[in-house]
């Protein structure tokens, strides 16, 4: 934990991991959930108590994860197959796993859409963008877009996807799910935000 206004370390928060990667916090701030890579668990924090109440195992080791605005569902990456793992944050366990259609290696980061209609995934080993319905997990796109896409951030009804392998940017038409082009964006592109 750090204080903004003396950029200081203040406290640290014991995450059950050595191998923690990525880490998602729910809009009531109630919870950390971290996906530790090798280990194939997620770690479940008290934040405003700054401890680990849990861990949640996973069928494979993880590469992203993304919580529903609402903290009910967790949804975590496989690092080994072309899949996500869809967790029930109140049973504490996984639920369901969905493969990505369309996608023939492992994926990335998982995010939910501003208005939590939709969940989007890169693939940074197949070259493409998976986008589906949050609720169903359904009425899934893989879409084209360039080499190793990582991070995304949506724009109004665009998203735009920083491919850290060609260096490219490319924005990808939400609603047509179509990839509409891309600009040159410096090689080792990988965090993308608007501010």
């Amino acid at each position: 934990m750090i204080d903004p206004a003396t950029n200081r370390v203040i406290d640290t928060i014991e995450s059950g991991s050595t191998n923690g990667h990525r880490l998602a916090i729910p809009a009531d701030g109630q919870r950390i959930y971290t996906d530790n890579e090798e280990d194939a668990t997620v770690s479940v924090i008290d934040l405003p108590n700054r401890k680990l109440i849990g861990k949640i195992a996973t069928p494979q080791p993880l590469a992203g994860i993304a919580v529903s605005e609402d903290g009910k569902i967790v949804i975590a990456v496989s690092d080994e197959s072309p899949a996500v793992f869809v967790i029930d944050t109140a049973a504490g366990k996984v639920v369901r796993t969905v493969a990505l259609e369309g996608v023939e290696k492992p994926a990335q980061i998982a995010r939910y859409s501003p208005d939590g209609r939709l969940l989007v995934v890169s693939n940074t080993n197949s070259n493409k963008l998976s986008i589906m319905d949050a609720g169903t997990f359904g009425n899934q796109s893989a879409i084209p877009v360039g080499s190793q896409p990582m991070d995304f951030a949506f724009r109004g009804d665009e998203l735009f996807v920083g491919c850290q392998g060609d260096g490219t940017m490319h924005i990808v038409d939400v609603p047509g799910r179509r990839n509409k082009g891309h600009v040159k964006a410096g090689s080792g592109c990988e965090s993308i935000g608007f501010f």
